[in-house]
């Protein structure tokens, strides 16, 4: 998917160390953006190594932003599959 918008915020790059489903030991490195395209505002990340480059955007232009939208399947504690939308930035242009 790609929109046009702003910047409204974004945030630091963060790193967290999780265990793989192998076992080791992995990080893991996303950054936050709130975005505005027309009326809507959604939340997206960038992740791992493009994440740890993305130096700081300015609000005052337009973007190109190609997006991957995907729903990860979680389980609650009551057992029950839920769903949690994720926006992820695959590549971010000014325009």
């Amino acid at each position: 998917m790609e929109i046009i918008c702003r910047v409204k915020d974004q945030g630091a790059c963060q790193e967290r160390e999780y265990t793989a489903q192998n076992g080791n030991k992995e990080t893991f490195a996303s950054m936050p953006f709130l975005l505005e395209s027309g009326g809507d505002t959604m939340y997206a990340e960038m992740i791992q190594e493009q994440a740890r480059k993305q130096g700081q955007l300015s609000k005052d232009y337009y973007y190109k932003v190609q997006l991957q939208l995907a729903a990860r399947p979680w389980q609650d504690q009551q057992g029950s599959t839920r769903y949690e939308n994720r926006i992820t930035i695959t590549k971010i242009a000014v325009l």
